[in-house]
């Protein structure tokens, strides 16, 4: 797990633009730091599917992530190490969090934390329902590849690409992703 993970956050600047840090303890837990908040629940959903797809037939992989927003204060040599309002949001949630859930979002704003709770439920929801094809098609689709470059990349019709966005519910993970967007944006401007 650890070699996933690290081949996984390897890939994510690449993905989703500089300024993240990852830090992998006690074999397959990690914390990371990415600088820009509207990109975290992307990001966060990206690493998710990539953990989803790489289901290699003896075993599948999710994670259980809490990603929190706010100031960071102090920042070590690795983020294990770091302190802020966002590393304090996102352990407590982590820890707070019952069996189901597999994604939680804290914020400063309580009116946000509400909303994105709910959200994040139902993604929760959707998410478990994912083939590992469907995981790999809207990993692709988060790193901006056509559905022809992702049909080719999975050995699949671009039909088949399409199909799976479909039935994975992918137009309602992305009005999420700019609900969410729109609301740290309206708490941080």
């Amino acid at each position: 797990m650890p070699e996933k993970l690290k081949d996984i956050f390897s890939w994510l600047p690449l993905v989703h633009g500089a300024g993240q840090r990852f830090s992998i303890f006690r074999g397959d837990s990690f914390q990371g730091m990415i600088e820009d908040p509207l990109k975290a629940l992307e990001a966060g959903l990206w690493i998710k599917t990539a953990l989803m797809k790489a289901d290699d037939g003896s075993a599948s992989y999710d994670c259980r992530m809490a990603i929190g927003i706010g100031k960071v204060t102090f920042m070590a040599g690795t983020t294990l190490e770091s302190d802020g309002e966002a590393f304090r949001h996102s352990g407590p949630a982590l820890d707070a969090m019952d069996q189901d859930e597999r994604l939680r979002v804290v914020t400063p704003w309580e009116e946000v934390n509400r909303e994105m709770h709910v959200a994040c439920r139902l993604l929760d929801e959707i998410c478990r329902r994912w083939t590992t094809v469907q995981a790999a098609v809207i990993a692709g689709t988060l790193e901006g590849k056509t559905q022809t470059a992702i049909a080719t990349s999975l050995g699949i019709t671009q039909p088949a690409v399409s199909a799976s966005l479909k039935t994975s519910g992918w137009n309602a993970l992305e009005e999420l992703i700019n609900r969410y967007q729109t609301l740290i944006k309206q708490h941080t401007e």
